[in-house]
């Protein structure tokens, strides 16, 4: 039996439309539901597993939106994050991107790096710096520090991100693009981010803090696994809910 001429079009079209809808569909999922990605570390181990497909929520803190992808050294892209419907708290584990792209003296936002961890500290909080006994204050936006010799080296890279301004230490003094300055107000909240897998992590304790800017989602399911050493599948991890 021929399908007629009228017929085969209009069959041809149902394809194309059932085609955009679907890529129109993944795009609004991968937007502003979720996003999925395979693990290739063992950093949060015993947690997430190399190999581990795991699905990245992004309605608990707000899907972030770029609005410009214009990339250069002095800036990142322009986003803006929808209202979610809950908060970033203390042992969520976090998607995040890489927050270096072309070199770890200048914080830039890396599209092409995602690491995931477990966030230690909040904005607001106090952690030790590792092989020191100095307190280390996460930044929280609105709040103010004394800027000092003692933790210039420790906020320098925070307040070049936040101001693309030239920080720099002469003798005792803290200059801001040649202004004498003794205390910065943070425009942006920061977090501690370290993995599970603390003698074998490159983390907060490595590449420093995080700007809020940079958090993609919420890491909450192991979708499916497969040990990349074997090929086998982990039917065990199947559906597994993070935490």
């Amino acid at each position: 039996m021929k399908i007629k001429k009228s017929n085969y079009k209009k069959l041809i079209l149902k394809y194309i439309l059932c085609i955009i809808v679907s890529l129109i569909l993944a795009l609004f999922i991968r937007l502003f539901l979720c996003n999925f990605y395979i693990v290739p570390t063992n950093s949060m181990e015993p947690t997430i597993f190399p190999g581990d497909f795991i699905i990245t929520e992004k309605l608990s803190y707000g899907a972030r939106i770029f609005t410009s992808l214009k990339f250069d050294r002095y800036s990142d892209p322009k986003t803006v994050r929808l209202k979610g419907f809950d908060s970033i708290k203390r042992n969520d584990i976090i998607v995040f991107n890489y927050p270096f792209r072309y070199s770890e003296d200048t914080i830039r936002m890396n599209l092409e790096k995602i690491f995931v961890k477990r966030c230690i500290g909040l904005p607001g909080d106090t952690v030790l710096t590792v092989g020191s006994e100095i307190p280390f204050y996460i930044p929280r936006k609105g709040e103010s520090i004394n800027l000092t010799t003692d933790n210039f080296k420790l906020y320098h890279k925070q307040i070049v991100y936040e101001t693309n301004a030239v920080i720099c230490l002469k003798d005792t003094l803290v200059y801001i693009n040649d202004t004498i300055v003794t205390h910065y107000t943070f425009t942006e909240n920061w977090y501690f981010m370290a993995g599970d897998n603390v003698m074998n992590s490159r983390d907060s304790r490595n590449f420093g803090l995080i700007p809020e800017e940079y958090i993609i989602g919420r890491a909450c399911m192991t979708l499916t696994s497969k040990n990349p050493d074997t090929g086998k599948r982990r039917w065990e991890r199947f559906m597994k809910l993070i935490k």
